[in-house]
């Protein structure tokens, strides 16, 4: 049987550096261009914005695109979504191989399906495709199902990919994305490319480019969020 844990970990190493995890996970809230350092839940009350931008869990002021995740108990940058199978938040540094993961997953799948239908036509060479899959019914029971189950796999990973695909081409994530779309078709191409190839993104919305939000709330440095990104 195929080790789940083993295998989310070869997909997603824990890297580590200065004894961080890189997997998107902010240690340090928004910074203060005055004073050089993190806002503080008195600097919100002072400015008179938002109390929910504060974190409770891990005691910092988040950005406009790091969420708190409840099962990981962190807060994560650009966060796609907390994935149940892997048991690890897909966000910053990770949602590239995520989506390659889904790639290579429907690959491998549909390789199997196809395996098993050409073996079932060397194994009945003579008889009908409905023939067929009823002798497989009644001999070979167990891969028949595991042909139907993987089928139904590759449509649900396809639908998937699709879906991951059309917000990454937004430069967006399935937490953090807008129903306006400003990007032309082009520059969603340019970014997919980009995405998969783990570079960055080519074109960003208006609302979801960092030189322009991030002076919006409040005063914070442009770099905040990759700079204290670990």
């Amino acid at each position: 049987m195929i080790d789940i844990q083993k295998s989310s970990k070869i997909l997603f190493p824990e890297i580590k550096r200065s004894g961080a995890k890189i997997f998107g996970v902010v240690k340090i809230g928004e910074m203060n261009t005055a004073s050089r350092k993190p806002l503080t839940l008195i600097d919100l009350c002072d400015m008179s914005l938002p109390v929910d931008l504060f974190c409770f869990q891990c005691e910092i002021v988040r950005g406009k695109h790091t969420k708190h995740c409840k099962l990981c108990e962190k807060c994560y940058y650009r966060m796609d979504h907390h994935c149940l199978f892997l048991m690890k938040c897909v966000g910053h540094n990770n949602h590239t191989r995520f989506v390659w993961f889904l790639i290579l997953t429907a690959f491998v799948m549909s390789m199997f399906v196809l395996q098993a239908l050409l073996s079932a036509r060397h194994t009945y060479p003579d008889d009908t495709w409905s023939v067929i899959l009823s002798n497989m019914f009644w001999t070979d029971c167990w891969v028949l199902s595991m042909v139907l189950l993987n089928i139904a796999s590759v449509a649900w990973a396809s639908s998937l990919i699709r879906f991951q695909l059309s917000v990454v081409g937004r430069a967006q994530t399935t937490y953090f994305q807008q129903k306006i779309v400003t990007l032309t078709p082009i520059e969603q191409l340019m970014n997919i490319i980009n995405f998969l190839q783990g570079k960055q993104f080519y074109a960003k919305d208006y609302e979801f480019n960092e030189s322009t939000i991030m002076t919006k709330p409040y005063p914070v440095q442009p770099s905040a969020h990759t700079a204290h990104v670990v």
